[in-house]
């Protein structure tokens, strides 16, 4: 893992004039709760289902509008309700490939960002916004947005896991069906950002979870205040406070079955989960729209980040 640390690369950012450009474009609209992209998400999803069968081929339509290569990864989970379909969804940037063939000694930068996009079976009827339509719109949102400004595709694995939720009790068994079948099946990425929980009021900022990738959120949370600062933003969302030594081994959540295997993990889910979590109330009209959109500002200008030449770019 060590060895894995040692060659991802630092952090650069864009210069000021570039970020502003890029916000300034970002089409934020279609990440509203009637928009574009998140619309379709906002969907009873349950494994199985019809509603995670038609966000499945939304999300497979749109990136490959991109010209990702996608990947159905199904499999039959046995549950407590007996055996159930499920599938996980693997959108490879065409720029993965390049980035392999060119230089085989740096793993590509970031590359394995993920979210579940099943919702919850119980309570009957429950959407999950935050849980986790928010996250997987932020990870289509920022791939579109960095087409749409004429950037190199990211070299990134996008995963959309299924089988979260619990299918009856949370238990080991009965829950991240889709994260552990890739873990145990695929081969292990460098690396792994995991996105949950997010779309509501952010009361609490997400701290560092990990020790092995610190400095990466820490990278992200200076990022989030210059954006503040320049006014692109309006909400701090991450903080480089640590809470690893406390936490990092009980937060169970999609990450799990990777950072037991040694994959060094960032997860950006909050310290205290949302009122509406795991409720009938997790819906759209609960979400906080301007903490949505600002969510969508930092992940592309974090992406961002990490294309372009680097006679564009200055130091974070």
């Amino acid at each position: 893992m060590l060895f894995l640390l040692a060659f991802l690369p630092i952090c650069v950012a864009l210069k000021d004039a570039d970020i502003v450009k890029l916000v300034n474009n970002l089409q934020l609209d279609s990440i509203a709760p009637e928009g574009s992209i998140l619309e379709p998400l906002l969907e009873v999803r349950p494994p199985g289902s019809l509603g995670i069968e038609n966000v499945r081929k939304f999300l497979i339509r749109e990136f490959e509008s991109l010209n990702y290569t996608m990947t159905i990864d199904a499999f039959t989970a046995d549950t407590p309700l007996g055996p159930i379909p499920m599938a996980n969804l693997i959108a490879q940037s065409p720029a993965t490939f390049e980035t392999e063939l060119q230089d085989h000694s740096l793993p590509p930068p970031w590359s394995f960002w993920g979210a579940h996009y099943d919702s919850k079976l119980v309570p009957e009827g429950m959407v999950g916004a935050i849980d986790s339509s928010v996250p997987c719109a932020l990870m289509l949102f920022a791939a579109k947005a960095l087409a749409n400004a004429g950037l190199p595709a990211p070299p990134v694995k996008f995963v959309f896991f299924d089988g979260e939720e619990a299918i009856d009790t949370w238990t080991d068994t009965d829950s991240l069906y889709g994260a552990r079948h890739y873990a145990e099946n695929y081969e292990l990425p460098p690396a792994l950002v995991l996105f949950d929980l997010i779309g509501a009021t952010p009361k609490h900022l997400m701290p560092s979870w990990f020790g092995e990738t610190y400095s990466w959120h820490r990278d992200l949370a200076r990022l989030n205040q210059k954006l503040v600062q320049m006014k692109l933003m309006k909400y701090m969302l991450v903080t480089d406070i640590t809470e690893f030594h406390a936490m990092s081994g009980r937060m169970i959540d999609d990450h799990t079955p990777f950072w037991v295997r040694g994959v060094p993990c960032l997860h950006f889910i909050p310290p205290v989960f949302p009122p509406q979590w795991h409720t009938i109330n997790d819906n759209a009209k609960n979400l906080d729209q301007q903490a949505v959109r600002d969510w969508a500002i930092l992940v592309t200008t974090w992406l961002a980040h990490y294309q372009g030449s680097a006679s564009t770019h200055d130091e974070l």
